[in-house]
């Protein structure tokens, strides 16, 4: 049990930053010598982070679900219209292997593009996406993320750092669309690989850590410019994948 409770802070802990909580998921269940697909219970454990996402923006979600809120509604339900089209292929082509860590560097170099644009360029003056291409792109962003090593978060970030949107305003939309893919996979897992639920001690380890690591982030993110968010998010992503790189 002790090494799921491990995998649960892992989960709640890197979730929220851009390196791959999946990959490192992956590595430490190898690790562990715990007897369930690796990626399975990397997805798995998101539901943990999940309920901390829920229970961290329950206002949000009461207004999104009563459809007071009807232009987060869309986003989201394009986002995961999108996800679902990018993610679901490619989780049955690649459900064991892991070619991220380098797609994950690409991420990193972009982030930093994003810095150099974000400096020079003020927020009333960027050119605007629409919300609609935008939550598309993102969504579509977010299902490649299903291959272990690419961060979810990171690459859903750099989607959403192209659009006009404060950081706590990225990070928040970020961890927004992930709740209803995290479902949807959560409830594909069950169904077909029913012992990924042995791991369920892992779950409130992870909500635990993942509401305070989200709290902390979000609180830091009110207080940084654009440009400072994304050349954090490059280093931590060229780290990350430095990182899964090394100890493979």
């Amino acid at each position: 049990m002790i090494e799921y409770i491990l995998l649960g802070i892992i989960q709640g802990v890197l979730e929220w930053l851009p390196v791959s909580s999946e990959a490192f998921l992956v590595i430490f269940s190898q690790i562990f010598s715990v007897n369930i697909n690796f990626i399975d219970i990397a997805l798995f454990l998101h539901l943990g982070t999940l309920l901390a996402v829920v229970t961290f923006f329950y206002r949000d979600w009461i207004n999104i679900l009563l459809l007071r809120d009807m232009e987060m509604f869309r986003f989201i339900f394009y986002a995961t219209t999108a996800s679902l089209f990018s993610g679901v292929p490619i989780y049955l082509l690649i459900r064991r292997t892991a070619v991220g860590p380098y797609i994950l560097f690409i991420i990193g170099l972009g982030f930093l593009i994003t810095t150099a644009l974000n400096m020079k360029i003020s927020q009333e003056e960027n050119i605007a996406i629409s919300q609609t291409k935008l939550a598309l792109l993102t969504g579509f962003l977010q299902g490649i993320a299903v291959i272990p090593g690419i961060s979810r978060s990171a690459i859903t970030m750099f989607s959403l750092s192209m659009g006009r949107l404060k950081p706590q305003d990225i990070l928040k939309l970020s961890y927004l669309i992930s709740v209803p893919v995290v479902i949807l996979s959560t409830i594909y897992l069950t169904i077909n690989n029913p012992i990924v639920l042995n791991a369920w001690p892992a779950l409130p380890t992870a909500y635990i850590t993942g509401l305070a690591t989200l709290k902390t982030l979000l609180t830091i993110a009110k207080k940084l410019k654009t440009y400072i968010l994304t050349l954090i998010l490059a280093i931590l992503t060229l780290l990350g994948a430095l990182a899964i790189i090394i100890f493979p």
